[in-house]
C-alpha cells in the first residue's frame, strides 16, 4: 500500500538509517537479501531504536507458533529464501517452547509476494509455512508458483510487511529477539548452534520475566 505509514515514522526511518550504516561499516550490507552472504552481524547497540523496531514488528501480520504468552522471537523471511528455510529448520526443535512470529515479506523473487500472501492467509498458516520451508530445503533453486492466486487483502498485508522491512532493514534473513540486555538483531547466515544460543537466550529471558519478584518482607 503506497500510503502505508507506521506509527513513529521519523523514529522508524532513523532505525533504518542507523542500522544500515552499522551494517555498511561492518562490510555486510546487502541490498534486499543476504542469501549469498556468509557473514553474521549482531547489533546490540542503539537500544531505544531496536526496542522501537521490536515493538512495532510485534504488530505486523505474521504466522505465529508456540505459546503466545511468552516474549517473541521475530523472524522476517521470504518464502523463496533458502537461508530462511534453514533457520526455520533449526528452530523447529523449539517450536513448542518458543513464541515465534514469522513475518512474511516478498522481495527476492517474482513469486515471493504471492507465496507469502498464500501462507499468511492459509486456514492453517503454520502448516502452510512448514510445507513451504520443507519443500524449499529439498529444492532451493526452484521456487514454486503461487496457486491459487492470493486475495488482494492478503497481498496488501504482505506489501505492508515488505515496505516496513525495506525501510528499516533491507537484509534477509533477519531476527529480532529480546534478552536480559535488551533487544538484539541478527542479520545474515546463522548456524544451527548460533540459532540454538538465540533460542536459549529468549527462553531464559521469558522465564526470568515470568518469575515473581520477591517482596521486601520476603527479603
Amino acid at each position: 500500500m503506497e500510503n502505508f505509514s507506521p506509527p513513529g515514522k521519523r523514529g522508524s526511518i532513523a532505525v533504518g538509517l542507523l542500522l544500515r550504516m552499522v551494517l555498511w561499516l561492518a562490510g555486510i550490507y546487502f541490498p534486499l537479501t543476504a542469501s549469498s552472504a556468509s557473514a553474521i552481524f549482531t547489533q546490540t547497540g542503539l537500544p531505544e531504536l531496536l526496542q522501537q523496531s521490536y515493538v512495532y514488528a510485534n504488530t505486523l501480520p505474521a504466522i505465529e507458533s508456540g505459546p503466545r504468552n511468552r516474549p517473541a522471537l521475530i523472524v522476517f523471511f521470504d518464502p523463496v529464501c533458502p537461508l530462511g528455510a534453514k533457520e526455520w529448520q533449526a528452530l523447529q526443535a523449539y517450536r513448542e517452547q518458543l513464541h515465534i512470529r514469522w513475518v512474511p515479506v516478498g522481495a527476492i523473487d517474482p513469486h515471493s509476494e504471492a507465496l507469502s500472501a498464500l501462507i499468511l492467509s492459509d486456514e492453517h498458516p503454520v502448516l502452510a509455512l512448514a510445507h513451504n520451508e520443507a519443500r524449499l530445503l529439498q529444492s532451493p533453486a526452484s521456487p514454486r508458483a503461487a496457486t491459487p492466486a492470493p486475495t488482494l487483502y492478503a497481498l496488501s498485508l504482505v506489501r505492508n510487511n515488505t515496505h516496513y522491512w525495506q525501510r528499516n532493514f533491507g537484509v534477509l534473513p533477519l531476527l529480532l529477539y529480546p534478552s536480559q540486555t535488551g533487544i538484539h538483531a541478527l542479520y545474515g547466515r546463522a548456524s544451527a548452534a548460533e540459532l540454538q544460543q538465540i533460542a536459549q537466550t529468549v527462553l531464559a529471558f521469558g522465564q526470568r520475566k515470568a518469575r515473581p519478584q520477591n517482596t521486601e518482607e520476603e527479603r
